[in-house]
């Protein structure tokens, strides 16, 4: 086996294991009752540690926008909410044009939607990829599941599965 065979084996089991790491993590993270994932989430961004936030100019409701009831209490609270690629912003929410069941509240990396369900709460990240028909694979319960899941994430939270 010369270097670079070696360098791309090394190469393939680090993203399996990061895969790996990711997939536990978002199990963990979508077990978590909305209540405990909402404290940890106003926690890390009233230490401004691994969320960062601009606090609501104005309250909404979910009749002000339409928006679900989780959506509508986390915009009551912030205007916007990011770490790393991720933002969830009061000024991106829109219906998602290529499906108008879902409202758009943020972005991913700058070339992912993030929007939610009007009917049940569900968040989606949704790669703009010019298909016709959305990819729905990456989903959270919630959008404070979501929030809390992208500062893990960004900073490691829970590296290691659940025993």
């Amino acid at each position: 086996m010369g270097f670079l065979d070696f360098f791309r084996s090394f190469t393939t089991a680090a993203r399996a294991a990061e895969a790996t790491r990711f997939r536990a993590l978002h199990l963990r993270v979508s077990a978590m009752r909305q209540e405990d994932v909402v404290r940890e989430v106003e926690m890390l961004i009233e230490r401004d540690e691994f969320l960062h936030a601009r606090l609501a100019s104005r309250t909404t409701t979910s009749t002000d926008l339409r928006l679900p009831a989780t959506v509508a209490q986390v915009f009551a609270k912030y205007d916007s909410v990011w770490a790393g690629g991720a933002q969830v912003d009061r000024t991106l929410i829109q219906v998602f044009l290529r499906d108008r069941r879902f409202i758009q509240v943020g972005i991913d990396m700058e070339h992912a939607a993030v929007i939610v369900s009007v009917s049940d709460e569900q968040v989606f990240v949704v790669e703009d990829d010019g298909q016709l028909q959305p990819d729905f694979g990456d989903s959270y319960p919630t959008l404070w599941h979501y929030l809390f899941e992208v500062a893990a994430q960004t900073r490691g939270i829970f590296d290691a599965p659940a025993e």
